[in-house]
């Protein structure tokens, strides 16, 4: 179902075997425990840093690397211009806005602080708050930046806004009110890159554990048509035959089977099988005979032969009895 939603060219992801899916998953699980690990290390960082005191202040012409504490928190002091522009930077898709503060003899932007737009009027209002009259001098507390990302952005930005700037700006993500909070709430951010690897993981494994649940059940069904197929045969098999049995022992046995070679007597009554009469259509004209006519004297239908009687009777002019014979010899 979900397949659909997606791109053709991305479809077969889902045509994967089962076992892909359980290795990805497992995988992107690792990985997910090694973003929770991270995690339970930030947590631990940010109860450390919570704990300690705000690093003193420093003057952004006098700062140096040094001023960082370990847990990469720093404290400076700089002058804010309300009238300079503000800055914008996009962090992996979501924009991120910053404010220029300049060093405390105004030789250009020494620092930018970058807060996420919502927040934007609440740095301003924190700002503000601590100039007086043409006092513009202000301390903020925050977390360095050392993504170099950001600090390239922000470099590209300031030259497209065309003020002037010192070397090695600084990106300040600033605490502003709660800093304890706001170090915890840093600190859970990375709970998400976790959470995020833990679904993807519990995703693919669930999309595997369905292929190979369906895999087994079409594999039972397979076996069990092909186990009913392989009954029927062997019960057809044992049946008896229904052809006769031949009446004698054939003479020969051929590759084809047996048979009983034909004699002379039934290739004779093959031969003399008279052929059935063709039927006679009924509008075929018959010929009618003639009256038949005797060419013998005295008529007669044809030649016959004499009995002895009469052969003795034309000869000697008696008749031959067996019975005068035998009185003869008495």
């Amino acid at each position: 179902m979900l397949k659909m939603f997606l791109p053709w060219y991305l479809r077969w992801l889902f045509k994967l075997p089962w076992v892909v899916y359980i290795a990805l998953a497992i995988w992107v699980g690792s990985l997910a425990y090694s973003e929770y690990e991270n995690h339970l290390f930030a947590r631990l960082e940010a109860e450390n840093q919570g704990s300690d005191n705000v690093p003193a202040a420093t003057r952004l012409s006098d700062w140096t690397p040094q001023d960082v504490t370990s847990y990469g928190e720093v404290h400076i002091e700089g002058l804010y211009f309300s009238d300079l522009p503000i800055g914008q930077i996009d962090v992996g898709g979501s924009e991120r806005l910053f404010v220029l503060l300049a060093d405390d003899e105004g030789q250009g932007v020494a620092a930018v602080l970058v807060v996420e737009p919502d927040s934007l009027q609440q740095l301003e209002r924190y700002l503000a708050a601590q100039t007086t009259g043409e006092n513009i001098s202000v301390a903020i507390n925050g977390q360095l930046s050392r993504n170099q990302v950001w600090a390239a952005d922000v470099d590209a930005g300031l030259a497209r806004m065309g003020v002037p700037r010192s070397t090695g700006v600084l990106v300040i993500e600033p605490f502003m009110g709660n800093r304890r909070g706001y170090i915890f709430e840093r600190a859970d951010e990375t709970m998400a890159v976790a959470v995020a690897l833990a679904g993807i993981a519990a995703f693919l494994a669930l999309i595997g554990g369905l292929r190979m649940f369906l895999g087994k059940a079409d594999a039972a069904k397979r076996n069990a048509a092909q186990a009913k197929n392989r009954e029927r045969a062997a019960a057809q098999a044992q049946q008896p035959s229904q052809k006769a049995s031949p009446v004698s022992q054939p003479t020969e046995v051929s590759p084809w089977g047996t048979f009983k070679p034909q004699g002379t007597t039934a290739i004779a009554a093959t031969t003399q099988r008279p052929s059935p009469r063709p039927s006679k259509p009924d509008d075929v004209d018959i010929a009618v005979e003639l009256p038949f006519e005797s060419v013998f004297p005295g008529g007669g239908s044809g030649f016959r032969f004499k009995t002895t009687d009469e052969i003795i009777r034309q000869s000697f002019g008696t008749l031959s009895t067996l019975t005068g014979a035998k009185h003869d010899n008495e």
